[in-house]
């Protein structure tokens, strides 16, 4: 019990001595580049055309035909309420 009492205590002296040691301009750089990084990422969904994006496909004429009968009867009930 006793050794792991002085354990913890040099790991706390030594977290100070590590804080005062970081540079401040490398920090802000870091985090700049890596939201910089996310951004891009976010925007090129948005901003570039590829054909990477997933879409479903289906070679089913069911589920079309029921979706268009569902959306029907959605405005045929929105009519109704009116």
């Amino acid at each position: 019990m006793a050794g792991t009492r002085v354990a913890a205590e040099a790991r706390s002296d030594e977290a100070p001595a590590a804080a005062a040691s970081r540079v401040g301009w490398m920090d802000a750089l870091r985090v700049t580049a890596v939201a910089g990084v996310i951004v891009i990422h976010a925007a090129t969904a948005y901003i570039v055309d590829v054909d990477w994006c997933y879409q479903e496909r289906t070679t089913s004429t069911l589920t079309p035909t029921l979706l268009a009968a569902h959306r029907s009867e959605q405005a045929s009930r929105m009519s109704r309420n009116r």
